[in-house]
């Protein structure tokens, strides 16, 4: 079973488009620009893992609204819904592109770690151009559009067996986006308790960033009557559709420091999320091109 490469390229200097420069901020070569660097690139994450994510069903419906703030799109007050999906870190692995029996199951799998993630509604709509860069899918230039899920680390059992959620949880929120490549390969996505799943990696569906999660405490009044959970570190990353995968079908209980338990049952593979590289794009448009600024 080879492994997929985990190296990241160097973030391109720029893209030239039809319509104009596209350029990359953070990484402007002076003979085109000189853009001032807005802290909106990111780096690599350490904290939140590559997953493979299925969806879930008979999750009880919730919609308390929460304030969510991240290092890059800043607050967004959103109504959290029911449970949706659910993920697991993960070892991505190339697949033979033949009939067969799966690989067989990762001996060198990551610490477990399980997110539970809600449908949100009411957020912030964008339409910011990114490029985003992935270790085994490259450069892909998307545009982020509406807040769509929120994810928070929980712990799994069985029901009937005593869980507790973790007591440091990080937040993401995550946000469709379009225009995106997908990279349509077959690759084996392996967890420790679901095993190896093979599936064919499609179109980009999120881009997922870690965030803060504020709840007004009840009695309490602002400022001081509020509970934060999570670190807006602005670590992301970027999640693909998947198709042709296995589903578990088992039942769990999903803890999570905030919202509590959660039954549910784990159904189909949806997507799968790759740590990412995150730089805004700034396009001018025109056809002339722009002089190099002087030198203090």
């Amino acid at each position: 079973m080879r492994k997929f490469k985990m190296a990241f390229a160097g973030l391109a200097a720029a893209l030239t488009l039809v319509a104009g420069w596209m350029i990359v901020d953070g990484a402007i070569p002076m003979g085109l620009a000189q853009v001032a660097d807005s802290g909106i690139t990111s780096l690599p994450s350490t904290s939140i893992p590559n997953s493979f994510c299925y969806l879930v069903r008979g999750a009880q419906n919730s919609t308390p609204t929460v304030g969510l703030i991240t290092q890059n799109f800043g607050r967004d007050l959103v109504v959290v819904g029911q449970m949706w999906s659910m993920c697991e870190s993960a070892t991505k692995n190339a697949t033979p592109t033949v009939t067969g029996a799966p690989p067989p199951p990762d001996t060198n799998l990551p610490p477990l770690v399980n997110a539970a993630c809600f449908k949100v509604s009411q957020g912030s709509v964008h339409n910011h151009q990114f490029l985003l860069q992935t270790p085994n899918f490259g450069n892909d230039v998307v545009t982020v559009t509406t807040a769509y899920l929120m994810c928070e680390q929980a712990t799994k059992g069985i029901p009937g067996v005593a869980v507790l959620p973790p007591r440091t949880p990080f937040i993401t929120e995550c946000y469709l986006i379009r225009d995106g490549s997908p990279p349509n390969k077959l690759v084996t996505m392996d967890t420790d308790n679901f095993g190896p799943n093979s599936v064919v990696v499609g179109n980009p569906f999120l881009m997922c960033e870690t965030a803060q999660k504020v709840r007004p405490i009840a009695g309490s009044t602002a400022p001081a009557g509020v509970t934060r959970t999570g670190n807006p570190t602005g670590e992301v990353s970027e999640c693909y559709l998947v198709s042709h995968g296995a589903a578990p079908n088992r039942s769990f209980i999903f803890d999570t420091k905030n919202f509590g338990q959660e039954p549910a049952t784990v159904t189909a593979a949806q997507y799968m999320c790759e740590t990412a590289i995150k730089s805004q794009i700034i396009s001018f448009t025109g056809s002339t091109p722009i002089d190099k600024p002087t030198a203090p």
